[in-house]
């Protein structure tokens, strides 16, 4: 018991001296892109990153064969969730910016698909009327790619950015119910270094959730999910 705590108690002192805490470990909400579309999903003051801002960050991290590995967490299979399957490849995390492998909800089927292998983050960005630019992030690869070819209806990731010179290290995002991010500047883009978990919008609206694999496929507004495992 005692080793437990002295281990605990060492990983939260590194945490807070890197100003990031390493206990606090989890995967965000799937929300479809009718919620980032809104506006009104990131906290105030905020925003979803465009494809821009992302493509921006991965040329920061030596382009789209290396940034991916910078961006992924370490922790690999056989650890707990949430970690990526083995053998999450050149994997450094060395941003602290903490991407895990959420995988998506389907746009068609609402089934949970991709778990520990890849993590899929929306942009603002949108393709044509039925699709979303996106980011992906593989188990296997150390790349950090660039999608279109996913529905507005998909569940995925999402971080939010803000363009700012005024950050420090440490600092803190609070959401609309309360919830803090940890932060990370990267280039010129400050990002939450962990994936959104609202239930509202920055409105204090509601977004909608609980809904069926059927359900989901037939959604046109805003919802989430949450990944159980």
């Amino acid at each position: 018991m005692f080793y437990i705590l002295l281990t605990e108690l060492i990983i939260l002192s590194m945490g807070m001296f890197y100003g990031h805490n390493q206990l606090k470990f989890r995967y965000g909400y799937l929300y479809n892109w009718y919620a980032v579309n809104t506006g009104n999903l990131a906290p105030s003051g905020w925003h979803v990153a465009t494809q821009a801002e992302w493509l921006e960050t991965r040329t920061q991290l030596g382009g789209e064969l290396l940034a991916g590995a910078k961006l992924k967490s370490t922790r690999t299979s056989p650890m707990g969730h949430p970690r990526w399957d083995s053998p999450n490849t050149s994997a450094t995390n060395e941003y602290m910016f903490d991407g895990y492998p959420g995988g998506y909800r389907h746009e068609s089927t609402g089934e949970y698909e991709l778990l520990g292998k890849n993590g899929l983050w929306w942009t603002a960005t949108e393709y044509d009327s039925t699709k979303a630019y996106n980011l992906i992030m593989y188990y296997n690869y150390a790349y950090l790619g660039l999608s279109f070819g996913y529905g507005k209806k998909a569940g995925m990731l999402v971080r939010c950015v803000k363009n700012t010179s005024d950050w420090t290290e440490g600092e803190k995002l609070v959401d609309i119910v309360g919830n803090t991010y940890n932060t990370v500047k990267i280039g010129n883009i400050v990002w939450m270094s962990e994936d959104l978990i609202t239930p509202k919008y920055n409105n204090n609206a509601s977004i909608s959730t609980g809904y069926t694999n059927s359900e989901w496929g037939a959604l046109t507004s805003g919802a989430y999910s949450i990944i159980n495992v």
